[in-house]
C-alpha cells in the first residue's frame, strides 16, 4: 500500500500526496488495519478513520476478552475517526470507546485532534457503514460546524453494584457531521443519587432516580436514570430457530454465535451474555450461507436486546444459496 499502490496513483492521477491530504479508511478488520497503517505511518497518513474496529475479541461462550491492537498515539498534525454501532453485538461500543478514553487521558484532545462517534442503532454491516462513512470525510476535509442538536442514550436503571455504565451523548453540528462527547458538561438534578463524569461515565451513589441533563452550545439534551442497589452485569437468553425443511440435516446455524441443535429442523439453547446487549443480525448456515425470505430476497436484519433475562424465538422462511434450481452439494461445513 505505502510502496506500491499509493505512489502509483500519485503517479496517475492529480492528487495532493502530502500526508495532511491523504486519508486512510477501513471498517471492522480493516479498521483496525487502518488504524494500525496509518498510526504507525504519520508521514504517509495523515488521516485516519476506523469504522467498527475489530479492537477486542469476546468468547461468545466464556465472554472472555482479548485485546487484537497495540495502543498507538495520534502524531502531531493527525486526525483520527474511530466510531461503532451500538447494535454490533460482541462488537462492543466500550472497547472503541476505550480507546478514545486513553487518547484524552494522554492529553490528545477531542475535536481537534480525533473524534468518537458512537451511532446507537447501528450493526456490523456494510450498509451501515456505509450510512455513515460520509462523516470523516466531513471531519477531515469539510467546513467547521457548530452544535445544533444533541440526543442523550444510555442504560435506564445502573446498580451501585454492578458492571460500569456510559452514557452516550451525541451531537450534530451545522455542517452535517455527528460526534459523540467525550468532555461533556452535565448536571444532575439529584447528585445524592449519581454523578457523571465529562466523559459520560455515571457514578451511582444511591438508590433513587436522577434527571441528567447535558448541554453542548446551544444544543441540550435530558435523560431520566434510575439507581438500584445491585443489577448483575449478566443476562440469559433462551434462544430458539426454526429452519426450513430444506435446511442440510448436517448444517450449523449462526445468529453471530453458533445456536446448537435441538432436532431436525429446530435449533436453540441459552446463551449468557452482557446486560445492554444489542445485536442487529442475519441467521446463516456459515459465510455466503444466509437465510432469505419467503420470496427467496436477502432477509432483513433481525434483532436480539438482552436487557433482562428473555426468550425469542426466530423462523427463517428460506436459504439465499438454496433457491430452487440451486445446486447442492452432499454435505456442509462450518465456517
Amino acid at each position: 500500500m505505502i510502496h506500491e499502490l499509493k505512489p502509483l496513483i500519485d503517479r496517475t492521477f492529480r492528487t495532493k500526496p502530502e500526508p495532511e491530504h491523504t486519508a486512510l479508511i477501513g471498517a471492522s478488520a480493516a479498521g483496525i488495519s487502518a488504524y494500525t497503517i496509518g498510526l504507525r505511518n504519520p508521514g504517509i497518513f495523515g488521516k485516519i478513520a476506523a469504522l467498527s474496529p475489530y479492537f477486542v475479541h469476546v468468547d461468545p461462550l466464556t465472554l472472555e476478552e482479548k485485546r487484537q491492537y497495540r495502543p498507538y498515539p495520534i502524531a502531531p498534525g493527525q486526525q483520527v475517526w474511530i466510531d461503532i454501532g451500538g447494535a454490533e453485538g460482541f462488537f462492543m461500543p466500550r472497547h472503541v470507546r476505550q480507546v478514545a478514553v486513553e487518547w484524552l487521558e494522554a492529553g490528545i484532545g477531542q475535536g481537534e485532534r480525533f473524534h468518537f462517534y458512537h451511532e446507537p442503532e447501528a450493526a456490523h454491516s456494510e450498509t451501515d457503514w456505509g450510512g455513515r462513512a460520509h462523516l470523516p470525510l466531513i471531519r477531515f476535509f469539510g467546513k467547521k460546524g457548530e452544535p445544533v442538536r444533541a440526543a442523550l442514550y444510555g442504560p435506564d436503571t445502573v446498580g451501585i453494584e454492578g458492571a460500569a455504565e456510559c452514557l452516550n451523548a451525541v451531537v450534530e453540528l451545522s455542517n452535517g457531521l455527528a460526534f459523540s462527547d467525550l468532555r461533556g458538561t452535565y448536571e444532575v438534578d439529584r447528585p445524592d443519587v449519581l454523578e457523571v463524569k465529562p466523559d459520560g461515565t455515571i457514578v451511582p451513589k444511591a438508590p433513587g432516580a436522577a434527571t441528567i441533563r447535558y448541554r453542548n452550545g446551544k444544543a441540550e439534551a435530558w435523560r431520566e436514570c434510575r439507581v438500584v442497589e445491585r443489577l448483575d452485569p449478566y443476562v440469559h437468553a433462551d434462544i430458539e430457530i426454526e429452519v426450513p425443511e430444506s435446511t442440510p440435516p448436517d448444517s450449523r446455524i449462526y445468529a453471530t454465535f453458533e445456536v446448537p441443535k435441538i432436532r431436525d429442523a429446530l435449533y436453540g439453547g441459552r446463551v449468557r451474555l452482557p446486560r445492554g446487549f444489542n445485536l442487529r443480525f442475519m441467521i446463516t448456515r456459515g459465510y455466503g450461507r444466509d437465510e432469505a425470505d419467503a420470496g427467496f430476497r436477502p432477509a432483513p436484519l433481525r434483532r436480539l436486546s438482552a436487557f433482562s433475562d428473555c426468550k425469542v424465538r426466530f423462523k427463517v422462511d428460506n436459504w439465499m444459496d438454496l433457491m430452487p434450481g440451486a445446486e447442492r452439494g452432499k454435505g456442509e461445513a462450518g465456517w
